[in-house]
């Protein structure tokens, strides 16, 4: 989004840090929070009261977007928040019950290769387009009103260019095995398909529950069951039935709000961010983050540790030692800087930056019982040191800025003092 903003001129490559990133569940918190404030009963965000952890659920279109906050009184006058728990989601959405319905119901009908045909030709872009707003519509009717059987416009698959005829299709359809209802209703000029509005619910099902795990997550981690549902798709009483539903499995306890305007907090969130981006004081580290360095070999590496002669060191290193900057879970400040002390191997070279969600790790290809990697790359910085450099001696401090929207990094060259032209890449 940076390099995007750079392109379109609206900021200057040499001044990017005046662009602030905003996270969307957290300006939504942050909305309900100044909101709250300002009237005496917070109206329906009675959960945002000092020291309780309450969780905001943003649930969008494609994604879902999860984070934990808790307000806190500062020298008794003015209140901050901090992050609980680190942000966490995944691409559960509400469009992706659309797509898995088509996935699953309709190119289970007309296959596959029709599908995909009709979603790329152009020529029937604005009839696709049409099909799946109506995939929409019914979807939220089924869900308001519960109906048994819906009823869906499918003339676009009145292909001429094909062999099959509808009534083929749905001929083949009926010899499989499913539990939705379906046939067709032939009309004079339109070819309509009958369906069980249960496969909707089916979907919604499963998607809460995967939501569910999230928020199950957090309940184990910070034991809060207070819920702030945002977004578009929190609209949808099915889920926030469910998330009561699996919680009486669990055992757990659960309260849940639907705050007024929860279709655009996250809009009136940002402008309140870029007013006071700093509103958030602590956040939690979500990994813990390192980078690869060569050590000079000791005893604790035998097991794991990779051994070679290093012309530089005129010495045996370990070549995968981990070095951590942070650990998973720790509070992190706003604008907080960290620094290590490495060495440049030489002028011109690479520093590669890993990720755990482990808080130990001690090398970079470590994996766990079945075999994966526990540890991942997320990024690198390119650094020249040029003419200042001295081969006696190669000190660098590398600084990363973290506790905001985004990490910054940069290099000094320890002899001169002076920050080195760098560039930053993530994975």
């Amino acid at each position: 989004m940076i390099n995007a903003s750079i392109k379109a001129g609206l900021i200057d490559k040499d001044s990017d840090k005046s662009l602030f990133l905003a996270l969307e569940p957290e300006v939504a918190g942050i909305y309900y929070y100044i909101a709250s404030s300002m009237t005496k009963d917070a109206g329906n965000n009675g959960f945002i009261n000092e020291g309780k952890p309450y969780i905001i659920c943003d649930i969008g279109a494609g994604t879902v977007d999860i984070c934990t906050h808790r307000k806190v009184m500062k020298n008794n006058k003015v209140s901050e928040l901090i992050e609980e728990y680190p942000p966490i989601g995944g691409d559960y959405g509400g469009q992706v019950i659309n797509e898995e319905f088509i996935k699953i119901f309709i190119m289970e009908i007309f296959g596959e290769d029709l599908v995909k045909k009709l979603q790329t030709n152009t020529n029937d872009n604005e009839e696709w387009a049409q099909f799946e707003k109506e995939i929409e519509e019914l979807k939220i009717s089924c869900y308001e009103n519960e109906l048994n059987n819906l009823i869906l416009d499918c003339s676009l698959f009145d292909d001429d260019s094909i062999d099959k005829t509808l009534n083929d299709y749905i001929s083949e359809y009926d010899t499989r095995e499913s539990k939705y209802k379906k046939y067709k209703i032939q009309g004079k000029k339109r070819w309509k398909l009958e369906f069980s509005s249960q496969i909707f619910i089916d979907i919604a099902k499963d998607l809460s529950r995967k939501i569910f795990t999230k928020i199950e997550e957090i309940y184990n981690n910070v034991h809060t069951g207070y819920i702030i549902m945002t977004g578009a798709g929190s609209k949808n009483d099915l889920i926030t039935n469910y998330f009561y539903d699996f919680a009486n499995e669990k055992n757990m306890k659960i309260e849940i709000t639907i705050p007024p305007q929860r279709e655009i907090s996250i809009m009136k969130g940002a402008v309140l961010f870029g007013f006071q981006n700093d509103i958030i004081r602590k956040r939690k580290a979500k990994y813990s983050l390192g980078v690869r360095v060569y050590e000079k070999w000791d005893e604790k590496f035998k097991d794991k540790g990779i051994k070679s002669f290093s012309e530089i060191y005129k010495a045996y290193v370990c070549t995968n030692a981990f070095s951590k900057f942070i650990t998973v879970n720790q509070y992190i400040k706003f604008n907080e800087v960290i620094r290590q002390e490495y060495k440049a191997l030489f002028k011109n070279t690479d520093i590669i930056f890993y990720k755990t969600y482990k808080e130990n790790c001690t090398f970079i290809d470590e994996k766990d019982e079945n075999g994966q990697l526990i540890i991942q790359k997320f990024g690198k910085i390119n650094f020249d040191i040029g003419e200042d450099y001295d081969i006696n001696k190669r000190d660098i401090i590398i600084e990363m800025k973290l506790g905001g929207t985004y990490i910054d990094v940069s290099v000094i060259y320890e002899k001169t003092g002076k920050k080195i032209d760098s560039s930053i890449t993530f994975n």
